[in-house]
Parts: structure tokens; sequence; C-alpha cells
């Protein structure tokens, strides 16, 4: 855990002994105190800041923010309204409290923030991505893909957003769109595992076991003692009968997993069938 240096804090403090109705010095320690994960002493600080001088819709939102590092979502929505009284066209604040309504379950409301806090900031991406998520979980997914293909079009860089898109279309059974924004993804950030294991899997499903094989063997560059990509490959070796290639994966996860039942009973399976077919 990142903890800054605590002489900012005493020389507020020592500050505050001297004129304790300094109100930059109490938003200036609770900032310390935030930066420093003392979510509990800024939330303190932020309150003494607004009982010296209560106008303050920045300090509002940093009270609403660290009440949400702590999970009380009702505290830090209550926080932020009174910010938005404040100032009714702040974009971060709009997106703070879109953010604290969907951890609280409360959806539609915070669709409705996030698309105002896009319409007074359109380079807030971040924004678009939740409205995408959220009309997934509806599943208004006509919705789900213009969000997050406007997002895209902001930072075609970020590869979570691709990743995101990708996803919707597979919950549509879009499964080759999914396909094709999972390899972006891959461009993108060739060295994370789960990039080449999404592909995979849906390869597999679509009951293409040669180009399944080919990205779960990339994967397994990556993490060569993975038991499941070893397992995976061993099946699918098996559905196209190469079987000593299949068995080679299957011994492969029992030497690192030894109690591996699955990959045991394959393999029992594999060596009768081949001694069926050299007797034969």
């Amino acid at each position: 855990m990142l903890i800054i240096d605590t002489t900012m804090i005493k020389k507020y403090q020592k500050s505050l002994e001297s004129d304790p109705k300094d109100v930059n010095l109490w938003i200036n320690l609770g900032d310390a105190f935030f930066d420093n994960k003392e979510y509990n002493k800024a939330i303190e600080c932020y309150k003494k800041a607004l009982e010296i001088y209560p106008f303050f819709e920045d300090v509002w939102n940093s009270l609403g923010l660290t009440y949400s590092y702590l999970s009380n979502h009702d505290k830090a929505i209550e926080c932020y309204r009174k910010a938005l009284e404040l100032n009714p066209d702040d974009a971060t604040i709009l997106y703070n409290l879109g953010y604290s309504l969907e951890d609280n379950k409360q959806f539609d409301g915070a669709i409705d923030y996030y698309k105002r806090a896009f319409e007074l900031d359109p380079s807030n991406f971040d924004a678009l991505n939740n409205l995408a998520l959220l009309y997934k979980d509806k599943r208004e997914y006509e919705q789900a893909i213009r969000f997050m293909k406007l997002a895209i079009k902001i930072d075609p860089d970020a590869d979570y957003l691709q990743k995101n898109l990708a996803i919707i279309y597979h919950e549509m059974g879009e499964i080759n769109k999914a396909i094709q924004y999972h390899e972006k993804v891959l461009e993108m950030n060739p060295d994370d595992v789960l990039n080449w294991l999404d592909v995979a899997l849906l390869y597999k499903d679509l009951r293409d076991h040669e180009k399944a094989i080919y990205y779960f063997e990339k994967a397994l560059i990556l993490e060569p003692n993975n038991e499941e990509i070893l397992y995976f490959l061993g099946l699918l070796y098996k559905r196209i009968k190469k079987f000593e290639k299949a068995i080679e994966y299957f011994e492969k996860v029992l030497e690192i997993n030894p109690n591996n039942d699955l990959a045991r009973k394959k393999l029992t399976r594999l060596y009768l069938k081949l001694k069926k077919i050299i007797l034969s």
C-alpha cells in the first residue's frame, strides 16, 4: 500500500492548532488523509471544513468520494446530491453520483446521471462504458452497443472497451463479432494470457477445434504450467482424433496436479482406445 510522507499531515495539524477556523487547512488535511487511505480521518476533516463553510461543492464531492471508498453508498449519494445543489452542471459530480447509484443497485438512476455527465463532458468515455454495461445487464443490446462504440470512438486505444464490446456481442450470441473484437484486444495486449483464452474458448464454442487449439497453444507459451489450458488442449486433440497428442497434454496435467481425476479418466480411456487401435 502506498503511504505518503506524513510530514504534510503533521504540518497541517500544527497549523490548525493556531488557526482552527482555516477552512483550506481542513480541506488540505482531509486530502492528505484521503491520499494516505485514512478515510475516516479524511471524513472528519471534510466535515470540519463544511461546518465552517458549507458551500464548497468540491468538498461535498470529496466527502462523497470518501464515503464511496468505504462502501457507504447512501452517505456518498447524499453528499453528491448536496454538491449538485451548489453546482448542478458539474460533470464529475454527476458521474460520481451515477457510480454510487450503480453501486447501490439503483440502476435507472445511475443511467440518468451517466447520461447527464456525458452530455456535459463528451470526452467522458467511462460514463459511456458504464452506460453500455448497464444496458447489457438490462438486455437492451442495441443501446449497449451504441454507447460502447461511442466510447471506443473517443478512446480507440483502451483495450478494456474493445473487450467489453466483445462481451456484449458474445452475450447476444454473435460469436464471430465477439471474436473480431477480442482479436483487436489481442493486437493491443498480446502478453495477457486471458486475451488468448477468450478467443480460444469462443472458437471452442464454435467447434472450430483447429483454431481453438492454435489460441490455446499461444496461451500456453505465456503460462506453460497452466493446468486448465493443458486440459483443454487434451480435450481438443482428442476430438480431432490426435490421440497421442491428447495423451501428451493429459499427462502434463497430471504432472502438475496428480489429483486431477478428470484428466486421469480421460487418459485411461485414451490408453485403452490406443491399445484397441494397435491390436486391430
